[in-house]
């Protein structure tokens, strides 16, 4: 059996070349979560539409982007805009792009599973009291429901933030093609890419554990007030 000697060094000496990457990995998953969320919002309403055409588009939006690898998604936007448009997209932009309108249909779903939570008796109430959908669902459904928002939302932040490792393939400065280019220097892949791991786990796990804590926070109060 060949040994191995394990050599962190040049991880410590080109730290800050990392954490610019890491950076630029946040920089991507704020930004498709912010964008996502201001898509997916209103398409969520428009699944729960009583217009079944507006159903229908949106229930077809969501299934693409869900139910195809966000690779391909990637590739797609990066590749084909420039030969379909003529533009020729940054690599920021064009993952920013897929990773928004991906992240939207996960948005949308969970929007539209938060609003079906609400007991329908709500909605009948305020329309008893003469209020518009509009008003509706801002003064009566969306607070209600947003409660039931709030874990998912966090668990999709911790995902978006897994996803952006794959905007390396189209030459992003992430945090693993950061690590793709020191492995590649130093010839020493392993280190480069356990140090990945452990950074990614540094912040994705806290983060989780806040997931499952506000998602039992929320669950005890839907059992107090059943």
């Amino acid at each position: 059996m060949t040994s191995y000697t394990w050599s962190f060094g040049f991880v410590f000496t080109n730290g800050s070349y990392l954490l610019a990457g890491l950076l630029g990995a946040l920089q991507l998953a704020i930004g498709a979560l912010v964008l996502g969320g201001i898509i997916g919002l209103p398409i969520g309403l428009c699944r729960v539409s009583r217009f079944r055409v507006v159903r229908i588009l949106t229930a077809g939006y969501v299934n693409i982007f869900r139910n195809t690898p966000a690779v391909v998604q990637l590739l797609w936007f990066y590749y084909a805009l420039p030969i379909l448009l003529g533009i020729q997209l940054s690599p920021f932009v064009a993952a920013l792009i897929a990773f928004s309108l991906a992240t939207a249909a996960y948005v949308a779903e969970i929007v539209r599973a938060g609003i079906e939570a609400i007991p329908r008796g709500q909605s009948e109430a305020a329309t008893a009291l003469g209020l518009n959908y509009f008003r509706r669902m801002r003064l009566v459904i969306l607070p209600q429901a947003l409660r039931h928002m709030i874990p998912a939302f966090t668990n999709q932040a911790i995902d978006i933030v897994k996803l952006t490792a794959i905007s390396s393939m189209i030459a992003y400065g992430d945090l693993v093609y950061h690590a793709q280019v020191l492995a590649t220097q130093e010839f020493r892949p392993i280190e480069a890419y356990s140090a990945v791991a452990v950074i990614y786990s540094l912040i994705l796990i806290p983060l989780s554990h806040i997931a499952l804590r506000i998602e039992k926070h929320y669950r005890r109060r839907r059992t107090n007030q059943g």
